[in-house]
């Protein structure tokens, strides 16, 4: 992306440089945090004994919203970018 195809112009197109990145952290972020929250689950919080509201055993340990919350509007957003530059000009305007 930082060496032009079209050699005429010999411009860097940052737009599209910007959209890969968002969609490359908008995959990873997910990732990591389903990882983390796996490993949460299953290493630290094993012998959870249960409660009243929760059943016992590694997934009755209640994850923090906030990272539940990036975790399941990472990957729809990272799809709509690429739906996005599907339909866009930034493709077409390398030939």
């Amino acid at each position: 992306m930082l060496n032009p195809v079209n050699t005429m112009k010999r411009t860097v197109k940052w737009g599209l440089i910007a959209h890969t990145t968002a969609m490359f952290l908008l995959l990873t972020v997910p990732a990591a945090i389903g990882l983390a929250l796996l490993s949460n689950e299953y290493i630290n919080n094993r012998d959870f004994p249960g409660n009243d509201t929760s059943p016992p055993g590694p997934l009755g340990i209640p994850s923090p919203n906030v990272l539940v919350v990036l975790y399941n509007l990472g990957f729809p957003l990272s799809q709509w970018l690429a739906d996005g530059l599907l339909v866009s000009c930034i493709p077409n305007s390398v030939y």
